[in-house]
Formats: structure tokens, C-alpha cells, sequence
């Protein structure tokens, strides 16, 4: 039976040496969940993908843990093998000896060798570790928009950053979203002020009532959508903003920030 999740060989970032230690320098790390570390790239492309995993209903966490210092790497290996005299059928060569997995333990890389070492490597939690878990099913069908892939075959759990410098547009959006709504509120009145190209979707909110504009197609939005924005503006006042935001993945960001389109309201504002 063919392995069911996405694999791609990895690119290692640049700034990386040739093979995975377990050493990295602190500058090298970025946090992500609960004290785990990820190399900086993969860090930032978790993060995004983690949040709109969270936007789609889904929780996609650290179960193990990520980046995996050498001295973690020793301790896992030691305490799931033991050594043998001579080699024999699944034996690994380490420290100078012959290694054999002991008995209901998983498999272990040999320390040094980890893909965790790098800092691209995830262990999500064990109670997702199915091919049919939810969690399993969001990253096999997104993963791989964010560079993530399941590297290791009959290893559900374990997923990888496998792009290198190339972070995905997606994620270069997703922090560009998270800095305007970071940047832009407008204490008390709980307003925001949007900058971004006209283009994909346009909220209007004032006071506490906040409704939306469908998304477009990326371009500039018709006639009929601009209208129906000027419209609202022209109800609310100077109350009223009027949000423009660059792409799709933005206006999912910011859904939940402004609130959904208020129930028996009509999306034009008029109903």
C-alpha cells in the first residue's frame, strides 16, 4: 500500500549546515508552542499554518516536540536501544558500536542525524496520529501550501518543513495581515484602519456593528462591490471605516477580528 500523506525531499535554509546536529545556535530558533523551538523559517510557516488550521475548527499542536537539541536526541536513543557484539537484522552503527531498538519502543534516529536536529521537524500530538484524524486530513490536504510534508514514511505524526529560504507567499501574507490588525486598532472605538492594495475583499464597520463585502477575484473588485461600500460609508458617517485587504488568506485572518456579517443583514449593507 503506497504511503498516503505528501512527501517532497527537503531543502535545508542557508543558513544550515549540511547536516543536522542538534546544535544550533540560538539565533538560529524561533519559539512556536509551549517552549518548543523551530528553526526561524519553519517557525514563522508553522505559525501561519497553525492559525489557520485554528480558523478552519482545527487544532494542529506540538505533541513530542519539535526541535530536538543532541543531548535530547542521546537520551531518546539510549533509553529505546541497547547494544549488541555484532551486527544483526535492524542493527544501527553509533558511538562506535552495534545498536538494536528494543522491543515495543519506536524507531530512533541515531543521534546527530535527527531531522529534528534541524529544527524542521514536527511531532504533532499523538491523539491526532491517524491517517483519518481530522488533524492528519487539514495538513495532508494543506501542509503542503505551507511547505510542510510528511518526510517519513509510516511515521504519521512527523511532518517537515521542506522548502528551504522559500517561504510560501501564503505565510508572507498571513504575518502581513497579523501586523495591520497588530498595528491598527483604534482604542476606544474599536475601530480598524486597513492599508493594502484594492484588491480581495472590503469590510465597513462602525461602532459595533460590522459587516463585509464578498471576496473578490484577486484584482481590482467590480463596480457593484466598490459601490456597495461607498454605500455603507455613506450611512455610517465618519464612524465608519472602509477595509481593503490584499488576498484571501487576509480577509480569513481578519473575519473572526471583525466579526461576521451580522445575522438577516444583507452583505450590501441595505437589508
Amino acid at each position: 500500500m503506497s504511503w498516503p500523506l505528501p512527501q517532497r525531499g527537503v531543502t535545508m535554509p542557508s543558513d544550515l549546515p549540511g547536516r543536522p546536529t542538534g546544535m544550533l545556535k540560538p539565533h538560529l530558533l524561533a519559539d512556536i508552542d509551549h517552549g518548543e523551538k523551530l528553526h526561524h523559517i519553519a517557525a514563522r510557516s508553522w505559525l501561519a499554518m497553525r492559525e489557520m488550521a485554528r480558523r478552519d475548527g482545527v487544532n494542529v499542536s506540538v505533541g513530542a516536540d519539535a526541535y530536538r537539541p543532541y543531548a535530547d536526541q542521546e537520551r531518546i536513543f539510549l533509553n529505546r536501544y541497547f547494544t549488541v557484539a555484532k551486527f544483526r537484522a535492524g542493527a544501527v552503527w553509533w558511538n562506535g558500536r552495534w545498536w538494536i531498538k528494543r522491543a515495543g519502543e519506536d524507531v530512533a534516529a541515531v543521534p546527530g542525524t535527527s531531522w529534528h536536529g534541524s529544527g524542521l521537524a514536527v511531532d504533532i500530538a499523538e491523539h491526532y496520529r491517524s491517517t483519518q484524524s481530522r488533524v492528519v486530513q487539514w495538513l495532508k490536504n494543506n501542509g503542503p501550501t505551507y511547505g510542510w510534508y510528511a518526510h517519513v514514511v509510516g511515521e504519521v505524526w512527523h511532518w517537515e518543513y521542506c522548502l528551504g529560504d522559500n517561504l510560501p507567499q501564503v505565510v508572507i501574507d498571513f504575518e502581513k495581515g497579523v501586523q495591520l490588525v497588530a498595528g491598527s486598532a483604534m482604542a476606544p472605538q474599536g475601530l480598524y484602519k486597513m492599508q493594502g492594495s484594492v484588491s480581495g475583499a472590503v469590510y465597513v464597520c462602525w461602532g459595533a456593528f460590522k459587516t463585509w463585502i464578498p471576496p473578490q477575484e484577486p484584482g481590482t473588485p467590480d463596480g457593484a462591490t466598490l459601490a456597495g461600500a461607498q454605500w455603507m460609508l455613506s450611512v455610517a458617517g465618519a464612524d465608519a471605516t472602509l477595509h481593503e485587504v490584499p488576498d484571501p488568506n487576509t480577509f480569513r485572518l481578519l473575519g473572526p477580528v471583525l466579526g461576521p456579517k451580522p445575522e438577516g443583514v444583507d452583505a450590501w449593507g441595505v437589508g
